[in-house]
């Protein structure tokens, strides 16, 4: 397949003719300098009125779902017929239910802390402190996970450009995927999927068989310097990776991209 323009593909049904939305603008520019302001400030008004309606209703329907789930709530426990040990009397109400639950909780606490001979506040400290320390264990194994997957991604990226300059060796990739026209069309699929897959489906898609000047690979004296580098050139192996994240956790105030990793 030959190589296109990256700087000027033709889209499929760019005829040169203004679309739809550029007609639209055209027609609200040729307002009559009267009228221009007058109907700039009423669409203004009308969509400040829409949008204060819209969060109202909002507000108003978050109100009556919040309402309906506590009656539901309610009905459910008073369905039970289950008496408050406090009380002698079923519970009436969720609320009960959950105050039932604290007071019984602190009843334990005060049986646990005569057992143990320690005053109430430092058992209490202690459930806190249990508490904090499986929310940090559940914090770190998130982040632990998240950096695993971050540096699969790296190392995919690492894979996949390879393979791209295995099957285009003529097709500069830091050009291609820093070409706006290319990047708007990629979307969010740019570094998640193939970019042997988005290039074929990017030239499939401008429908453009002429050679591609900003395709081409750069020209050695634009390699001797380093253009038309690529976001993958940042790749970092797993010592590299690890070693970032401690800087970056013992330094805050001084973090370092990948980018800025490899050039110190």
């Amino acid at each position: 397949m030959d190589e296109f323009d990256l700087d000027n593909p033709t889209l499929e049904g760019d005829d040169g003719q203004d679309g739809a939305v550029g007609r639209q603008d055209d027609d609200l520019d040729n307002e009559g300098e009267g009228g221009e302001g007058a109907g700039a400030a009423a669409r203004q008004e009308a969509d400040h009125q829409h949008n204060a309606a819209m969060k109202a209703a909002r507000h108003s329907g978050e109100v009556d779902a919040e309402k309906r789930l506590k009656k539901q709530y309610d009905d459910t426990i008073a369905g039970y017929g289950v008496p408050n040990p406090y009380t002698g009397k079923s519970f009436a109400s969720f609320e009960e239910f959950l105050e039932y639950g604290k007071r019984y909780s602190q009843e334990q606490l005060k049986v646990k802390a005569q057992k143990a001979n320690r005053p109430v506040e430092e058992l209490e400290q202690d459930d806190e402190d249990k508490k904090f320390l499986k929310q940090l264990r559940e914090k770190e194994a998130e982040k632990a996970e998240s950096e695993k997957k971050a540096q699969e991604h790296q190392e995919w990226l690492g894979k996949d450009l390879s393979a791209f300059i295995a099957k285009y060796p003529d097709v500069d990739a830091g050009k291609l995927e820093a070409n706006p026209k290319f990047k708007k069309f990629a979307g969010s699929r740019l570094y998640q999927e193939p970019l042997a897959t988005l290039y074929e489906d990017f030239r499939e898609f401008t429908n453009d068989t002429e050679a591609a000047a900003l395709a081409k690979k750069a020209s050695k004296d634009e390699r001797s310097t380093g253009a038309g580098g690529t976001s993958r050139d940042t790749v970092l192996t797993a010592a590299e990776q690890k070693e970032l994240n401690e800087w970056n956790a013992r330094y805050p105030n001084e973090k370092m991209t990948a980018a800025e990793f490899k050039k110190r």
